[in-house]
């Protein structure tokens, strides 16, 4: 088998696999974007990396269906927003 087929697979393989294990955000700020981004909403990152660091943001599909990318800033991971939501309890 040539080296650039076996690349090729090996590179779809982790593909999948990265996204087999989705990453969720919950929208905590839509501030001038509230058409697109509905406040404790959760959206899924469709970027398979997760998090673009390059450009400080997440890839997400917002409320219009369109795949865009937002400042991370935006957004609370599912593990943060669990922890705000059990102080507003207490």
């Amino acid at each position: 088998m040539e080296e650039g087929v076996r690349d090729r697979q090996r590179r779809r393989v982790r593909g999948l696999l990265l996204k087999t294990e989705a990453m969720y955000v919950y929208c905590i700020n839509n501030r001038g974007l509230e058409k697109y981004l509905t406040i404790e909403k959760k959206y899924e990152v469709t970027d398979p990396h997760g998090y673009d660091e390059e450009f400080g943001q997440y890839t997400i599909v917002n409320d219009k269906g369109i795949e865009n990318g937002y400042a991370r800033s935006r957004f609370a991971t599912v593990e943060r927003w669990r922890e705000y939501q059990l102080k507003k309890l207490i």
